[in-house]
């Protein structure tokens, strides 16, 4: 089941705007924004996709086979960004795109536990290379620190209740799978299934406090819009309320220092768009342009 990329058609519009340009797919996941882009750019035009996912590296490959010739890949985090550039020796893009969202792969099929409607290991982890997994925080992490957890990044208001019940239980048996920690989340808040799983929020907190992502994110913020060129733009789709603040706070501190807030709203996507594709709703599309 291939990732299908959010709000496609307002990236193409915004992003590409030299079609024999430079451009960097931060986030290329399953190639869903990329093979578009590929598709749009004319001959000189060049994607170096990043992920820090290898399956989701391999299957990119794959999918964007028939445009190899025209596609550096990069195993590393975004936030080695510069790093990897200047180790090119690349200066300037013409533009790079994040999608921080998760891919459905990696929901449906990773086997890292990183659904809730599945019955995987609690691992968690984008890069297998990490050492930290969720099984070890839900295991081992004391109560106090657990609550903070999942209140500073999932802005889970039942929190310390869900702490309390994640220490009561792991005294009886270990904590070993997904289904395991979201039966119990769903117990700990005494919540009914509605459209959103009550163990929403305790399954991002944990994954953003494995793989580091605001973090990660903050250290893109920094470095990567001085990589872009005269006219280039950076576009950047969050989905939850702790990244979109981010990148707001960030564009906002560039305006009349070289730069321009493309978007003075961010760009949600369609009611049709939601309707054929759920996983879209959250989704806020923010862009920055260098003057």
């Amino acid at each position: 089941m291939l990732h299908k990329p959010v709000l496609l058609r307002e990236v193409l519009e915004l992003l590409v705007l030299n079609k024999n340009g430079l451009y960097v797919d931060g986030t290329v996941g399953t190639g869903g924004h990329a093979i578009a882009i590929l598709k749009t750019l004319g001959e000189e035009g060049r994607i170096i996709a990043m992920d820090r996912d290898p399956q989701a590296l391999e299957t990119a490959r794959s999918v964007l086979s028939q445009y190899a010739q025209k596609i550096i890949f990069i195993r590393d985090r975004f936030s080695k960004i510069h790093e990897n550039l200047t180790s090119m020796n690349i200066a300037e893009v013409d533009g790079i795109l994040l999608d921080l969202g998760m891919s459905n792969p990696q929901i449906q099929s990773s086997g890292r536990g990183f659904s809730f409607l599945k019955d995987e290991p609690l691992d968690m982890r984008m890069d297998p290379d990490l050492k930290l997994t969720a099984k070890d925080v839900v295991n081992t992490y004391r109560e106090k620190e657990l609550a903070r957890l999942l209140k500073d990044f999932g802005e889970e208001d039942k929190a310390q209740k869900i702490a309390k019940a994640i220490v009561h239980q792991r005294k009886i048996r270990k904590i070993e799978t997904s289904k395991e920690l979201a039966e119990l989340v769903a117990r700990a808040k005494n919540a009914k299934y509605s459209r959103i799983h009550p163990a929403t929020k305790t399954f991002m907190a944990l994954r953003i406090h494995i793989n580091d992502e605001l973090s990660e994110l903050k250290i893109f913020l920094e470095s990567a819009p001085r990589l872009l060129t005269h006219k280039g733009r950076l576009c950047i789709i969050s989905y939850h309320s702790l990244e979109d603040r981010m990148v707001k706070t960030s564009f906002n501190s560039l305006k009349n220092h070289g730069f321009q807030v493309i978007t003075k709203k961010p760009i949600r996507p369609s009611r049709d768009e939601i309707q054929e594709n759920p996983s879209a709703r959250s989704a806020k599309l923010r862009i920055i342009e260098r003057s």
